[in-house]
């Protein structure tokens, strides 16, 4: 079984409607976190292998982003509209999924990205 440790910094909607299937997924969910500044200061201490954010503001940020980039913490921005897509390109990152999409698109992404590990 291949698991990751996997923080949230999403809306609550979102969060209740993908933890369930990632837990499902055999993932460990370490963190349910509301701002990109929550998960930044946490981060360190959480070791998630992936992070799972919505492509806002409040959410995704530049120092978030400078975080994961050195602890080597992967990041994944669920989008919601043209308007958070330009949002996260804009502060480097291109690693995007549509926000409707469920767990099995996200699942795909951490495997491409290569940070589940094996138990």
């Amino acid at each position: 079984m291949t698991v990751a440790r996997v923080a949230f910094a999403l809306p609550i909607e979102l969060e209740d409607r993908l933890a369930p299937d990632a837990v499902r997924h055999g993932h460990d969910i370490v963190a349910r976190l509301a701002t990109a500044g929550e998960l930044a200061s946490r981060l360190e201490q959480l070791q998630p292998d992936v992070v799972v954010v919505a492509a806002t503001e409040r959410h995704l940020t530049e120092r978030l982003l400078s975080i994961c980039d050195e602890v080597g913490v992967r990041v994944i921005a669920l989008v919601a509209s043209e308007a958070e897509r330009k949002h996260a390109t804009a502060i480097g990152l291109l690693e995007t999924v549509d926000a409707a999409s469920g767990w099995a698109e996200l699942e795909s992404s951490v495997t491409a990205l290569g940070v589940a590990r094996a138990e």
